[in-house]
């Protein structure tokens, strides 16, 4: 006993070669004397003194049956995780230990772990006790090898120790998909969970509201659904008992926490369960988030508050009808939205506006909460219009815009550019005339944080009402752009620029033309000058769509912006340039097809021949340098015709290799895979990222072979053998679609080709 203990203690060693020979022993152990070495954990669960020991027992029994678990069920019960980082559970079993075991010890580990729940005095081992109990369950229960299990469990939850009816709802909750034929023959749920909801310890009521929620998620019952209704009041009560001792005991917190959860996921699930107290029960999320309808509630913690969110904004989305049944829902969870919205750390957001980083860090937890929460609102809310939610919102957004702090100036803006494209369609004419002339205003405002938000305000509103706000407000729009791509402030510079690319983009070649020098003698000036990174990315952008909207007209640039252009594919070499190299690839590719072949023939031989030596080198699998090359050559084609025949011999076969390859049988060390059950009944899996390749290698043949036609005819019969098998590629649709576009393209290349030698 002494050497398996110290066994089992050496599994947790910071020593990873004290772990390894550890790890050793117990397989050997298992493989040479299995019902032993079950015993023997099984009496240190019961008996050992110490805590970690009898947890590394609990955990090494949901290891060594791992392999039948999983026959019984997809995926382990993650309720719990304390054995995630735990180095024993790294020792995934291979061999099926359960079925190996003889009747009689089977029954002892059941009636071991049953029986450890009443004595077990830590409750991160009693929660492994019960996560092992459900997960062996899954199958056991359906085989019917289990059956004093469900009799046990209900003795559990109607104990007088509170610990074990904590263990019972556990065990409850988590055996509910497999007992579902018993639930009503057999069980008096409604009266477990009102004594649940009544006990004077918070941890028994917290597991309570879980194990209703499991019943709601799990139930094919309506009856019981209906019945459990009656548990609600007692649920609100808990839930308010839990909030009002949260600020002051961290285990009433926990199980706040989890109640909220709970809610959540009933309101997910069922959320017509709450129909008759639904106005209560906003009533006490409301009372969670919002301090006198007028302020975030420090009082209680950011997690309470998060989660109180999220089960408010669930309600319409599930159930919208029933979320305008509570008194002025709309208008509050504008109001707490924006209220989340406002809770910006000042510091970090300061800190981000002047660093070079082109993403914001993630410690605006609020902030981001209420930001999306405004965007599910009104997506829920989208289809009635009694629900009045972009009236409600631009009413808080003026009531914003008319105070003097930055913060309600941002957050205003910001709503707008969250939920502009709920704008109802009948509205867009005068809602959108109001929204940019107060954008026009908002972008010479005197903060650098609010310009940049009405830049992202532009952005958006850009892509939502295209092209009615690029027909109707071009001049006025294209102008203050311009004007503030100059901006002092290098963040909106590039903010600006970026909102001129989604603006322009829409924009009419006649409406463009005449700030065209302007806007181009700008972005020359940003690439050439700016040492910001983000500034000449979007300039280059804006290049390239300015390129795309005023095509042939752009030749009076050509002898200016391409030279530039080639300079930084040549000269930007770093980790960091990556994007704007990629992007000035795009750029030449846009411009050679927007001025035409016979002006762009050299330039695009040369650099065709850059892009092919790129592409030869070792490149990083996320370089965003790579998709922009495969994107260039396709316009380069298209602007070059069969003049791009000298080029196919160094592309096509590289693709074709690609698309040969096939799916492969799983492996345990794979990661990342898109996964196919085969008619044989085998899995097969190829990366994500190789699927993704392929796809992309699809569009791209797709095109070479509808411009070069006939002209791809000593590549017809190898693009026949690798395409072809992938009209029935299982991994995916996509794929298939693609390869049935490429088929197509090949059929008419040799019909054209077939015409051409009969004549």
């Amino acid at each position: 006993m002494e050497k398996i203990v110290e066994v089992i203690k050496g599994l947790s060693s910071s020593d990873s070669h004290v772990r390894n020979e550890c790890e050793n022993t117990l397989n050997y152990y298992k493989k040479n004397d299995l019902n032993n070495t079950v015993l023997s954990i099984l009496k240190l669960l019961k008996t050992h003194k110490d805590t970690q020991v009898r947890l590394q027992c609990a955990i090494l029994i949901r290891n060594i049956f791992r392999v039948y678990i999983k026959s019984g069920s997809n995926e382990l019960n993650d309720n719990d995780n304390t054995d995630e980082n735990n180095p024993s559970s790294g020792n995934q079993e291979q061999e099926n230990y359960w079925d190996m075991l003889p009747e009689n010890l089977k029954n002892i580990v059941k009636s071991e772990l049953i029986s450890n729940i009443t004595i077990e005095p830590d409750k991160i081992v009693r929660s492994n006790l019960c996560n092992n109990i459900v997960d062996l369950s899954s199958k056991l229960l359906i085989d019917k090898q289990w059956p004093e299990l469900l009799s046990v469990t209900l003795e559990f939850c109607n104990s007088t120790n509170s610990d074990v009816i904590i263990s019972g709802y556990k065990i409850l909750s988590g055996i509910l998909g497999s007992i579902s034929d018993k639930i009503e023959e057999k069980t008096n749920f409604v009266s477990i969970c009102l004594k649940g909801l009544n006990s004077s310890n918070v941890q028994v009521r917290g597991e309570c509201i879980n194990l209703i929620s499991c019943i709601v998620e799990d139930c094919y019952s309506p009856t019981l659904t209906k019945n459990l209704q009656a548990t609600i009041p007692l649920i609100l009560q808990s839930l308010s008992y839990m909030i009002k001792h949260s600020v002051s005991d961290i285990l009433f917190l926990e199980e706040c926490e989890k109640a909220l959860q709970a809610i959540a996921k009933i309101i997910d699930y069922n959320a017509k369960f709450f129909s008759e107290y639904i106005t209560n029960l906003c009533d006490v999320l409301f009372h969670i988030c919002m301090k006198d309808d007028y302020e975030l509630n420090y009082d209680y913690d950011n997690s309470l508050k998060s989660l109180s969110l999220e089960a408010l904004v669930t309600i319409p989305e599930r159930r919208p009808k029933m979320a305008l049944s509570v008194p002025r829902f709309v208008e509050k969870i504008v109001h707490v939205a924006m209220l989340f919205m406002l809770d910006i750390n000042n510091d970090s957001f300061n800190e981000w506006m002047n660093s070079i980083k082109e993403s914001k860090d993630d410690n605006q937890e609020l902030y981001d909460l209420g930001e999306e929460a405004l965007d599910r609102v009104g997506k829920a809310f989208i289809d009635l219009d009694e629900a009045n939610f972009i009236h409600i919102l631009y009413t808080r957004v003026t009531e914003y815009l008319m105070k003097t702090t930055w913060e309600h100036k941002y957050v205003a803006i910001m709503s707008i550019a969250q939920t502009i494209e709920y704008l109802p369609e009948d509205e867009i004419e005068e809602q959108l005339e109001q929204v940019i002339s107060m954008l026009l205003q908002a972008l010479l405002d005197q903060d650098v944080r609010v310009r940049y938000a009405t830049c992202q305000a532009i952005g958006q509103i850009s892509l939502d009402h295209q092209p009615y706000v690029q027909r109707e407000y071009p001049g006025e729009l294209i102008t203050a752009l311009i004007n503030t791509m100059n901006d002092l402030h290098l963040r909106v510079q590039s903010h600006a620029t970026a909102a001129f690319v989604n603006f322009a983009e829409e924009v009419d070649k006649e409406a463009m033309l005449p700030y065209a020098d302007m806007v181009i003698d700008i972005l020359l000036q940003k690439l050439s000058s700016s040492n910001y990174l983000l500034v000449r990315e979007q300039a280059v952008t804006a290049i390239a769509v300015i390129a795309g909207v005023i095509e042939d007209e752009f030749l009076k640039y050509y002898s200016t912006v391409v030279p530039i252009m080639k300079n930084v594919i040549q000269k930007a070499v770093s980790k960091e340039e990556r994007t704007v190299r990629g992007k000035a690839i795009e750029c030449i590719s846009i411009i050679g097809m927007s001025v035409g072949k016979e002006v762009f023939l050299e330039d695009a031989k040369e650099c065709m021949n850059a892009l092919l030596q790129i592409s030869s080198t070792k490149m990083e699998p996320e370089d965003p340098v790579k998709e922009y090359i495969q994107e260039a050559i396709g316009r380069i084609c298209r602007a070059l015709g069969n003049d791009f025949y000298p080029y196919l011999s160094s592309i096509v076969p590289t693709m074709l290799s690609l698309l040969s390859i096939s799916p492969k049988p799983l492996c345990d060390d794979d990661e990342d895979l898109t996964i196919a059950l085969m008619s044989n009944g085998q899995y097969v899996g190829l990366k994500t990222s190789l699927l993704e390749d392929q796809e992309k290698a699809l569009d791209l043949l797709i095109i070479i072979i509808e411009v070069m036609k006939d002209s791809y005819s000593d590549y017809i019969q190898a693009t026949a053998t690798a395409v072809l098998p992938l009209l029935n590629y299982d991994l995916s649709d996509e794929v298939k679609q693609k390869a049935l576009s490429a088929t197509s393209e090949l059929i008419e290349a040799a019909k054209i080709l077939s015409e051409k030698n009969r004549q």
